[in-house]
């Protein structure tokens, strides 16, 4: 029996970009509340914009965010902080491309200098993130869980380059054509942690992603699903693909099964 759902937001719950999230969706996690199943949001948006994206039922659920790096369940807090010395040297890297901005990101604020305005916009109005905007990145104080490049339509032609140098000590994956994100955990290790806290089996855990940094959340899972629109390389690493999350949950909801 399913015991515990986690879903990707952006490609995946929220199928189009900049679209809103199916008030069904709300329904669907009070109903899975009821039965005792719980419902984890895993995105590598930040918290505060998770929180304002599912306000109706935010006290019935778990949140995976930052990609893994910031994690929040039960009034449970866990962040996983990235060396200082390191972050500087991968924003130095990402700010060598002069079409790429940084989104450094903290527990539960994020700083940027935007270098159009469009990016800011989209960070501040369009993810609703609780937001610093500096002058100078590199004076920010505090710790932080995840340093992400932004290239609008070019994330693909920026991510070698970083895998290449970071790799083997980071996580470094593509969310979407916009973003590659750099962080030490992925909304795998927070899947495991959340399943070992609750005592569940792998087998009582669904997931849902499209994209890269979904890969390795689908692999955690006992029922994988991949967005049927997903890259064959995300699809290799679950059982199953599908058009719509609502459609599988429904289905979970009424026979017990989600296949």
């Amino acid at each position: 029996m399913i015991k515990l759902i986690a879903s990707d937001m952006d490609g995946t719950l929220i199928r189009q970009r900049g679209m809103p999230l199916d008030p069904v969706v709300y329904e669907l996690i009070d109903r899975f509340a009821e039965k005792g199943v719980l419902f984890a949001a895993a995105s590598g948006r930040q918290y505060q914009s998770l929180l304002q994206l599912f306000a109706p039922v935010r006290d019935k659920m778990a949140f995976i965010c930052e990609n893994g790096g910031f994690t929040c369940w039960e009034g449970q807090e866990e962040a996983i902080y990235m060396p200082r010395e390191d972050v500087w040297q991968i924003m130095r890297e990402i700010l060598e491309i002069d079409f790429c901005d940084v989104l450094l990101s903290g527990e539960k604020c994020c700083y940027i200098s935007p270098r159009t305005r469009e990016y800011g916009d989209w960070i501040i109005y369009h993810l609703k993130n609780i937001t610093g905007v500096v002058d100078d990145l590199f004076s920010v104080p505090g710790e932080f869980v995840k340093v992400s490049a932004y290239a609008k339509g070019r994330a693909a032609e920026i991510a070698p380059p970083l895998q290449e140098r970071w790799g083997k000590k980071y996580h470094v994956a593509i969310a979407g054509d916009r973003w590659v994100d750099i962080s030490l955990a992925d909304k795998g290790m927070a899947l495991q942690k959340l399943r070992t806290h609750l005592g569940l089996q792998r087998e009582e855990v669904l997931a849902f992603g499209d994209n890269f940094n979904d890969i390795q959340m689908l692999a955690e899972a006992g029922y994988g699903y991949a967005m049927a629109a997903s890259d064959p390389q995300v699809k290799a690493c679950c059982g199953y693909t599908c058009e719509r999350v609502e459609d599988i949950l429904q289905k979970l909801l009424e026979t017990g099964l989600p296949v």
